[in-house]
């Protein structure tokens, strides 16, 4: 296997298991840890902490954008349910 198609491999799977931390777990996790939290604080904590693993991609590019996308795509999943029915 040669490094290029070793790179597609880390790619693809960094992205699905980022997926299923913060959106598949972590919103869960903090909804029944804190229950009295509402759903819109949650997503919102979730992810910043999405946003803050992207530093090293720089302030705006790396917090702020994932941030941002990290919030429309936890919207959408509490909205359509989880994809795996």
């Amino acid at each position: 296997m040669g490094n290029e198609t070793r790179w597609n491999y880390v790619s693809i799977t960094a992205g699905v298991t980022g997926e299923i931390i913060y959106r598949g777990f972590l919103i869960f996790a903090f909804a029944f840890l804190f229950p009295h939290f509402s759903i819109w604080l949650i997503i919102l904590l979730v992810s910043l902490l999405f946003g803050l693993a992207h530093t090293y991609q720089g302030l705006i590019t790396g917090v702020l954008r994932t941030t941002i996308f990290g919030m429309l795509f936890s919207i959408l999943y509490i909205a359509l349910g989880p994809s795996y029915h």
